[in-house]
């Protein structure tokens, strides 16, 4: 017989702070590094050393782009990797060109510099894409949140293994089993892919709350779980503005006759 789940009430975890400034400096980073790198690189591709603007390029193009993939994660509906991948190469083609009319290059330069180009045009392409496709489905989420009936979910199952947390605290996305009562009664399971930051361990019965459409009660792309809500987009847990249904009944509060 399986051992009861602990009670270990609400699931809670803070958005992480917005700082635009942080994702401003790494883009800077990263521009002003594609630029020397860029320059550096053609400029210096006959030369026995390498120019000074690439060694300095190729250091601010680290920094910035290591910078970026961390700074980008309080912003999933406006920033991503490919926004930062796009002024890296859009910004070292720029660079080449620079040293293409310089030093009168052609030939495999200008091949380069193409390649560049087109390749930063592609990822400028995906950075765009991105955050349309991620605001229509936060859009999809809210809509879900105000048809759906709210019930009490219970996290069945965190898919964690007792070590996952032992290399450090930063975030393990796995696959977590919740498990939620209907409002016709019926109990249902459910499954997400959960990126479980180290600041808010989620564990097995921890409690949230579950939005599904009664009308389809087994299609799991018309649940929203709250506490993933929250962690996808770097938002408040949302709370109900409607009776949860299977919450407990408050102390004091009237029962049904």
């Amino acid at each position: 017989m399986a051992s009861p789940l602990p009670h270990l009430g609400p699931y809670a975890v803070d958005p992480l702070p917005r700082q635009p400034a942080k994702p401003a400096i790494a883009l800077l980073l990263q521009l002003a590094g594609g630029l020397l790198a860029g320059y550096g690189a053609l400029a210096s591709a006959e030369a026995p050393a390498p120019a000074t603007s690439l060694v300095v390029g190729g250091i601010l193009v680290v920094v910035g782009g290591l910078a970026w993939l961390f700074w980008v994660d309080p912003f999933p509906l406006q920033l991503n990797a490919w926004q930062g991948y796009a002024t890296l190469t859009l910004s070292a083609g720029l660079g080449g060109i620079v040293a293409v009319a310089r030093h009168d290059l052609d030939g495999p330069y200008l091949t380069a510099v193409g390649v560049l180009a087109g390749t930063g045009t592609a990822f400028l392409a995906l950075g765009l894409f991105l955050p349309a496709h991620r605001r229509r489905a936060y859009a999809r989420d809210l809509e879900l949140m105000a048809s759906g009936v709210p019930c009490r979910a219970v996290v069945l199952d965190d898919g964690l293994d007792p070590w996952d947390w032992e290399d450090g605290d930063g975030t393990i996305s796995t696959v977590v089993t919740f498990r939620f009562t209907g409002a016709d009664g019926t109990t249902y399971r459910l499954h997400r892919t959960v990126a479980i930051p180290g600041r808010a361990h989620l564990e097995d019965g921890h409690e949230t709350v579950v939005w599904h459409d009664p009308e389809h009660p087994l299609d799991e792309s018309r649940m929203v779980v709250a506490l993933h809500h929250a962690l996808r987009w770097n938002v408040p847990i949302p709370e109900p503005d409607v009776p949860v249904v299977g919450a407990p009944v408050a102390p004091g509060a009237a029962q049904p006759a």
